[in-house]
């Protein structure tokens, strides 16, 4: 299933929160909140505008942090679980 993109905010911190998961971006890093279950979860960070990739993985109600560059750029947030697709996207 995929799950409608939902943009992050203008201004800082940046925060897109779906249904499951909250996501906020600050201080180049990116922390994910799971907020139920979902499995194990891999995450995939893309800056579309330098190309650069940054990956992690989850597992249960938990949260996590990936360090990114802080590069200005569109960035897209892709977390894969068992059953679902999650998206997510921000500008710096």
């Amino acid at each position: 299933m995929i799950l409608p993109t939902r943009p992050i905010s203008t201004g800082k911190p940046r925060t897109p929160v779906q249904p499951d998961i909250e996501a906020c971006y600050s201080n180049e890093m990116l922390t994910l909140i799971f907020n139920n279950d979902l499995g194990d979860a891999d995450i995939v960070v893309t800056n579309l505008t330098t190309g650069d990739i940054w990956s992690g993985s989850a597992s249960g109600i938990c949260s996590t942090t990936i360090l990114l560059s802080g590069d200005e750029g569109y960035y897209q947030v892709v977390i894969f679980t068992e059953n679902e697709e999650y998206f997510g996207e921000f500008n710096i």
